[in-house]
C-alpha cells in the first residue's frame, strides 16, 4: 500500500512514485525537488539522511488505515490530473514547440546549425530535464 523510496542525489521525477500512484500505492520519498513535488498532498516528504523518519511515516500509515485509504485515494487523483503518460507527452511536446516558436537553440555553439535565421536568439538549452506542468504558453 506504499512506496518507500529513499533515494538520495538528484531526481527530477521519479518514474517507480508514479507508477505507484497510478494504482493508489502512497508515496512515502526522500526530500529530492522531484519527489517533493510529486509526493506533497498525497503521501510523506522524509529528509534524506533520516531513516527513522521513513519509518514513522510507514507505522503512521499502519496504525490509521483511514489515513492510508485517503492518501492513497489522493495518490491516484494526482496521478490522474497530473501524471498521465498523455499529459506528459503533451507537455513535453508544449516545451519543444515553445523553443521552436521563440527560434531558441541549443545545446551547441552557433556552428553547430550554420547560419541561423535572422532573429534567433541563441541559447543552450538542456532538455533532459523537463519540468512537467510549467504553462510554456
Amino acid at each position: 500500500n506504499v512506496n518507500v523510496n529513499c533515494s538520495v542525489g538528484t531526481e527530477t521525477t521519479n518514474l517507480a512514485l508514479l507508477e505507484g500512484m497510478s494504482i493508489g500505492v502512497v508515496p512515502i520519498a526522500s526530500d529530492l525537488e522531484g519527489n517533493i513535488r510529486i509526493s506533497e498532498d498525497c503521501g510523506y516528504v522524509c529528509l534524506q539522511k533520516e531513516p527513522w523518519d521513513f519509518a514513522d511515516a510507514v507505522e503512521e500509515l499502519y496504525r490509521d488505515r483511514e489515513k492510508l485509504r485517503a492518501l492513497s485515494r489522493a495518490a491516484k487523483e494526482k496521478y490522474l490530473a497530473k501524471y498521465t503518460s498523455e499529459r506528459m507527452a503533451r507537455e513535453v511536446e508544449e516545451y519543444y514547440l515553445f523553443f521552436l516558436r521563440n527560434r531558441i537553440w541549443g545545446p551547441g555553439t552557433d556552428s553547430d546549425y550554420g547560419e541561423l535565421p535572422e532573429g534567433t536568439v541563441y541559447q543552450s538549452v538542456w532538455l533532459d530535464q523537463i519540468y512537467v506542468g510549467t504553462d510554456f504558453k
